[in-house]
């Protein structure tokens, strides 16, 4: 399992965004609304602290504000948007060295927790405060990119980008609605090809690549999907959670294949190997035996997604988007 704070936090976010009264259908400039205020929200939060939650709740709504983002102002039609866009993918990139060091040191405080052999702890002791002090780096790092004056205004800069577009004129509203919904259908089926596409490749090959680009499809795919549900549509609430599933499991193994080129890395130290090269020895035989057994579960796991029902209720609910979305969202909510 991965750190469950973070677990937590993902869990969190998905109840407030499943809510009963989130579930009826919603204007498109009321979900830019709440997820600018999402965002908005955990920024300070993030300059200020260090909790865990927050590190990864702020990069969950930044991919949620840039897919309804993208959605509503399409590429090449608003160079303003693409800049919005942009400032997020820095913030979340920004964070990501941060978000990798607190997952890993949970799984380091974990193992050392469990092992009993005196020389392989020590080994780990060295990987965790390597992991500890690039943490702090990690920290300065992020903070020094998340504190400009563009992530600041990000909530202005979105409520401009609508008035620009005449969102807020009850004349072109059905119009916008329409567009809205439609973009929206096309992105899935997008995504959902591209995810298909990932999902071949990295079955076929089961390369670490393939299946890491594999994990980053799924990811858009799901959080694309979210528009969908948001504006009412409930029958994704189960291939939702499905693909939630999956993403988890992607990303337990992508943590572990970085705990273990980390571990490496922190090992890599003349003095320590030739000092404790028994130690050292114990490390790497123990993350050659876990990446072996977890490309193999890796690659069951891939096998399974292909004959799921899961996937057939995936693909099920993609055809009846493809064949008749309007139908779903025939009546728009009025502002």
């Amino acid at each position: 399992m991965l750190n469950r704070s973070i677990d937590n936090g993902e869990a969190e976010a998905a109840r407030v965004s499943t809510s009963p009264a989130e579930l009826a259908p919603v204007q498109p400039e009321d979900l830019v609304r709440e997820r600018v205020r999402r965002f908005m929200k955990l920024l300070p939060e993030v300059l200020s602290n260090e909790r865990v939650e927050a590190i990864h709740d702020i990069r969950v709504w930044s991919r949620r504000l840039q897919q309804v983002l993208v959605t509503m102002f399409p590429k090449g039609q608003e160079n303003r948007a693409g800049s919005v866009v942009r400032s997020l993918r820095r913030a979340r990139r920004g964070l990501s060295g941060w978000r990798d060091c607190d997952v890993l040191i949970a799984l380091v405080d974990r193992r050392l927790r469990r092992l009993r052999e005196p020389d392989e702890q020590r080994a780990w002791r060295v990987v965790h405060d390597y992991l500890v002090k690039r943490r702090e780096k990690e920290i300065r790092r992020a903070r020094n990119k998340l504190a400009n004056r563009k992530l600041f205004t990000l909530a202005q800069r979105t409520e401009d980008l609508r008035k620009r577009q005449g969102l807020d004129s009850a004349s072109n509203a059905d119009t916008a609605y329409a567009d809205f919904i439609a973009r929206v259908s096309e992105f899935i089926e997008a995504a959902y090809a591209d995810w298909r596409a990932a999902l071949a490749r990295a079955s076929e090959s089961g390369s670490q690549a393939d299946i890491h680009n594999f994990r980053i499809k799924t990811k858009q795919l799901r959080y694309r999907m979210e528009l969908a549900r948001d504006l009412g549509d409930k029958e994704l609430l189960l291939p939702l959670e499905w693909l939630k599933q999956l993403q988890d499991s992607l990303g337990q193994w992508h943590d572990r294949a970085e705990l273990a080129r980390i571990a490496t890395e922190a090992i890599a130290n003349a003095d320590f190997l030739l000092n404790g090269p028994r130690p050292a020895s114990l490390l790497l035989k123990r993350l050659a035996r876990e990446l072996s057994s977890e490309a193999t579960k890796m690659k069951s796991l891939l096998t399974t997604i292909q004959g799921s029902g899961e996937l057939s209720q995936l693909e099920a609910w993609i055809a009846n988007r493809s064949s008749g979305v309007d139908s779903l969202f025939a009546n728009p909510p009025r502002p």
